[in-house]
């Protein structure tokens, strides 16, 4: 089993949370983890727990395989 690429969950976040016109701020909220985590997870600076990428797909309205990056935006 891999670990998570870094790099492709990080473009990946920014790239859906800038598609649903959201702030970082807004995905916190929306999602309920630190605006900071956030943060460090676009800037490749830390990785999520499973729970926060969790989160973070649910309030970004995908699953977690798309935020990875293990399966295409568009299907």
């Amino acid at each position: 089993m891999r670990g998570l690429d870094r790099r492709a969950f990080s473009n990946r976040l920014a790239a859906l949370r800038a598609e649903r016109d959201m702030t970082q701020e807004q995905l916190a909220a929306a999602s309920g983890v630190n605006v900071n985590s956030i943060a460090r997870y676009e800037s490749e600076t830390n990785g999520p727990s499973l729970d926060a990428a969790c989160k973070l797909a649910d309030a970004l309205g995908c699953s977690l395989d798309v935020l990875a990056g293990l399966t295409s935006i568009t299907g």
